[in-house]
């Protein structure tokens, strides 16, 4: 018995029974054959458990390049902005005589490359992400994920309505809170074509840390609210892969916390999600 717990591991013990003397070759042979398919079926569902882990964390990367794309070609659009800022403002103070007047157009610069120097810091922060856990300030994690959707708010004629108030830490991953984040943002921006508010907020409730996101847009029809946290479930055809709020939900969930959704059509949606603090 010591030698099949060796081989096998503790627990098989229960799947081992014995053989009483006189026994015959045949049982034996049964018996090995009885614990060595067991062993196989125990690691085969091991190997599956770990593949489907991987292609678990494969999707939520896929999903997170995603959101990086779209980001990305909208600072790109900003960076233009910024060094147009920065040439124009560079032109002037060679022609300036004053010296009080260079010092004002080389302030703009400094401030224009802090402004790019910030948005670069984000998005490499974002983009690389650790599955580390530690305690953070939520209303940064907000902070800075607004700094990469600055540009959609212009874009979609969108006004930010700041509601973060001061939070007691949680224990999380900050790169992922900002997947969820970016995601909520994105699908907020595109229920609102044609402008509207975005709310965007933190607060401490009994214990719990909550954030929430809060559109003006064209809300969810009561047959598909059901649907929205499910697998590849998506109603935005080809423009949408399905995955951001199942993915959010995950996310959530393995932070001990979960996503809600309060929608209804005409009125908007507003996505809360909950997170235990750090004690």
């Amino acid at each position: 018995m010591q030698d099949i717990n060796q081989l096998f591991g503790p627990k098989f013990k229960d799947q081992w029974d014995y053989l009483n003397k006189p026994f015959t070759q045949g049982e034996i042979i049964q018996k090995a054959r009885q614990m060595t398919g067991a062993w196989n079926r125990k690691r085969h569902l091991e190997e599956a458990m770990d593949q489907l882990k991987a292609a678990q964390e494969q999707l939520v990367r896929a999903e997170k390049m995603a959101a990086i794309g779209q980001v990305a070609r909208g600072i790109g659009h900003e960076f233009g902005n910024i060094l147009q800022r920065i040439v124009g403002k560079a032109d002037l103070a060679l022609m300036e005589k004053d010296s009080a007047k260079q010092a004002a157009h080389a302030k703009v610069i400094l401030e224009a490359a802090d402004r790019a120097a910030v948005i670069v810091r984000n998005l490499q922060s974002f983009s690389k992400g650790t599955s580390q856990r530690e305690p953070i300030d939520l209303s940064k994690v907000i902070g800075d994920t607004l700094v990469l959707v600055n540009h959609e708010f212009a874009k979609y004629s969108v006004e930010l309505v700041d509601k973060r108030s001061a939070v007691a830490s949680i224990q999380a991953n900050a790169g992922e809170l900002q997947q969820v984040l970016l995601n909520l943002m994105i699908n907020a921006f595109h229920a609102m074509p044609g402008g509207g508010k975005l709310e965007v907020g933190c607060a401490d409730e009994n214990g719990v840390a909550v954030l929430w996101v809060k559109d003006s847009g064209s809300g969810i029809p009561p047959e598909v609210l059901p649907k929205i946290f499910e697998y590849a479930f998506t109603t935005k055809g080809d423009r949408g892969s399905g995955l951001g709020l199942s993915i959010s939900q995950q996310i959530a969930e393995s932070h001990g916390g979960k996503l809600e959704v309060e929608s209804a059509p005409g009125k908007g949606s507003t996505f809360r999600m909950r997170i235990p603090r750090a004690k």
